[in-house]
């Protein structure tokens, strides 16, 4: 009997901000978390904090963009990230990771096919997952 190495999911679909400094740190995460080949981005200044309330024809473009790797990639992983030093979204870190936890929960009310995830990106690049069960008791 040989070892056998799981085979990672082709597809996986991260929403973040326009700030390039998100981007690879948040990349290389999803693949080694998540063990996704490609990684799709959808970007928005301050994403986070536009799902979060998603009362503008912004949040219907991120949808749509989120559904299309979602149906045309079969993406079964959906990373909302929040990142320090936020030009679209200058908030403390407390605020954006409120901001992450309620647009997951936007999110997960679209029932797509997919997890879920929130997670804040520090000043150094470091990826970490945002617990709303930890962190916060939102209503």
């Amino acid at each position: 009997m040989g070892y056998s190495v799981p085979t990672p999911e082709p597809f996986a679909v991260a929403v973040t901000c326009i700030d390039g400094r998100t981007h690879e740190p948040l990349v290389r995460w999803v693949r080694e978390q998540h063990h996704a080949q490609y990684v799709d981005l959808v970007t928005q200044p301050g994403a986070d904090a536009v799902l979060a309330t998603c009362v503008s024809d912004i949040c219907d473009g991120i949808r749509e963009r989120m559904c299309v790797s979602v149906t045309a990639h079969a993406s079964r992983v959906v990373v909302i990230a929040g990142h320090d030093d936020c030009a679209a979204n200058p908030v403390s870190a407390e605020e954006h990771r409120r901001h992450i936890v309620e647009a997951v929960r936007e999110v997960e009310r679209w029932n797509l096919d997919a997890v879920i995830v929130g997670v804040w990106i520090d000043a150094d690049g470091v990826v970490s997952v945002v617990d709303p069960e930890r962190e916060f008791a939102l209503d």
